[in-house]
């Protein structure tokens, strides 16, 4: 499995995500995060939701335009205090189809740049 996050930025506090994943799962989608403090708000065009982060721990629920939803934990590995933000995140995303659960996506993202 394959994951992509294109990250474009908006302005000082959002961002435009650009995310794929290929493999077992494929899914394209588009969304602009904002954040506010220690909350994250996911608004469109492809996907809503929200967020919120303890420390190196950001939990999210996403919800795309169809049936589809994601539940997700996303722990930023080698964060340092200061400006130093990290390379390393692990993640993983219980995907539902409606109400049931579909399938897990976990493992460890690791930051490249483009």
């Amino acid at each position: 499995m394959t994951v992509s996050v294109e990250l474009e930025p908006v302005d000082l506090l959002r961002t435009r995500q650009h995310v794929t994943w290929s493999g077992a799962l494929d899914r394209m989608y588009t969304v602009e995060a904002r954040r506010d403090g220690f909350r994250h708000f996911y608004e469109g065009p492809d996907a809503w939701g929200n967020a919120i982060a303890f420390g190196r721990a950001n939990y999210l629920s996403l919800h795309f335009g169809d049936v589809w939803k994601a539940k997700g934990r996303e722990f930023m590995i080698d964060a340092e205090p200061g400006m130093k933000a990290g390379e390393t995140l692990a993640v993983v995303y219980e995907l539902f189809e409606g109400n049931v659960l579909a399938c897990v996506l976990h493992g460890v993202l690791t930051w490249e740049a483009a």
